[in-house]
Formats: structure tokens, C-alpha cells, sequence
């Protein structure tokens, strides 16, 4: 990572979080794959590389990368730790995978009512950055509504039992100025 003649332009910056931000890409050149190999080393912090990785929303990317390079070199990355990354990111999978089918419900229930809905982030973002929902971690659903449609899509999570996250203020005609 170093550029020759000017030093290590992160020199505060451990080796573990290293690791974490090479192995935060969806695609590994060979010097993506060389770069991570030469910065394992038999006494990484695991446990902080683990904190980290989760910390940051990084789990499916760092543990499809690394399972990458275990399979090349398997000695340079623990297995017990490997165990660990693959529990969070079937965990994440599996959140994964229960989010994106309450949203389409979210996105069903307000066109059936008429509601214009745009969804971001989650799921849609996990598709467009990644080309897979479950590798981009997320722990809600975000959806866009007109605010004049805002008392109408109130109505349509209620009949299908969401509330809202936040609280919002009821107003019965968003069109009148007050």
C-alpha cells in the first residue's frame, strides 16, 4: 500500500483494519489478492478484525474475500475465525432475506392503495453496489413517499400491522397551510 518514495501513507493505521478495508470490494485483482496476503500475519488480531468487520456493515465482503483467500492459502487465516465471519454473515443472509420480503409487503401495500413509493438503501443498494442484497448488511427498509400520500401510506403499514420507526405528526389535510 505504500508508494514508492513517500512512505506508508497510513502508518496509524493497524494491519487488522488494513485486512478489513482490502477485503471491502465486491472483486479482488491479483494485487487486491497480494495485498491481503502480505498483510496476514499468524499474530492478526482476530477478534478485532471480527469487531471491526461488523462494526463497519463490511461481514459478507470481507468473509466472501477471505474465504477466497483461505482457499489459497489456508493457513494464514484461522479457521475458528472463519467459523465466526460465516455465523455473522448467514446471520446477515438471513436478515437479508426476511427484509426484502417485508419490503416487497411495504411496496405490495402501498401500490394497492394507489401510493406512489420509491424504496433506497437496504436490499435496493445491496442489488445495485453488489449485485446481491445479502452482501450489502442492512437492519431496516427505507421507502420514499410523496408527503401529500404520507396519511394514506400511515394507513396502508397499519392495515398490514407496521408502525412506524419514528414518530411523525398526523396531519389530516397536508395540503391546507396553516
Amino acid at each position: 500500500m505504500a508508494v514508492p518514495g513517500l512512505g506508508d501513507p497510513f502508518p496509524e493505521m493497524s494491519r487488522e483494519v488494513r485486512l478489513v478495508l482490502e477485503c471491502a470490494r465486491t472483486r479482488l485483482t491479483d494485487a487486491h489478492v497480494e495485498r491481503i496476503e502480505n498483510l496476514l500475519r499468524p499474530d492478526m488480531n482476530w477478534a478485532a478484525i471480527l469487531h471491526f468487520t461488523e462494526e463497519s456493515a463490511l461481514v459478507p465482503l470481507v468473509f466472501e474475500n477471505l474465504k477466497r483467500i483461505a482457499r489459497r492459502v489456508p493457513l494464514l487465516v484461522p479457521p475458528i475465525w472463519m467459523e465466526r465471519l460465516e455465523k455473522s454473515c448467514r446471520d446477515n443472509t438471513v436478515r437479508a432475506l426476511y427484509q426484502s420480503s417485508e419490503l416487497v409487503k411495504i411496496l405490495e401495500a402501498l401500490e394497492s392503495r394507489g401510493i406512489l413509493a420509491i424504496a433506497y438503501k437496504g436490499p435496493v443498494l445491496g442489488v445495485q453496489a453488489y449485485g446481491d442484497p445479502a452482501l450489502r448488511q442492512f437492519y431496516d427498509v427505507d421507502v420514499v413517499v410523496r408527503q401529500k400520500d404520507l396519511p394514506a401510506a400511515d394507513g396502508a403499514l397499519r392495515a398490514i400491522d407496521f408502525d412506524t420507526r419514528f414518530a411523525w405528526p398526523r396531519i389530516e389535510n397536508p395540503t391546507t397551510t396553516q
